[in-house]
């Protein structure tokens, strides 16, 4: 059958940072921003498309993993130039595997990627997020 959560640990201002089992795991997510792509949609808005991988994994207390399903809400964020405030940021259901996210925006982006606010406990942060690349440039 299927255990419970049986502890949460939160950050300061909301992050996420552990999940404990009743059967003694730590789940721990790893999601990676591969590429992104702007184009404009011809109405002065932008059509980014955002290629992730994801996947999620459980640790008993001697590290063992062991990879589970994954089919979590999970943030996007699209960022400007700069240190503005996001352009998008949103949940999208993420499963595992790789995935294709598409999401328009009001002005050219210069950044994208999964879970940028850092919420989920990885191991690896600093692949989230991608710069926006052109059609046709070399990922």
């Amino acid at each position: 059958g299927s255990k419970s959560t049986n502890a949460i640990a939160f950050g300061r201002g909301g992050g996420q940072l552990a999940i404990g089992r009743e059967d003694g795991t730590v789940t721990l997510w790893d999601v990676k921003a591969d590429r992104a792509i702007v184009e404009p949609t011809g109405d002065g808005r932008f059509r980014v498309t955002l290629d992730v991988s994801a996947r999620k994994l459980r640790a008993d207390s001697i590290g063992t993993e062991t990879e589970a399903p994954m089919n979590d809400l999970v943030e996007v964020g699209v960022y400007p130039a700069g240190d503005g405030a996001p352009l998008y940021l949103q949940r999208h259901r993420i499963v595992t595997g790789r995935q294709t996210i598409t999401v328009i925006v009001p002005q050219r982006p210069a950044a994208a990627g999964i879970d940028p606010l850092g919420k989920l406990i990885q191991r690896e942060k600093g692949d989230n997020m991608v710069e926006v690349q052109s059609p046709g440039a070399t990922p």
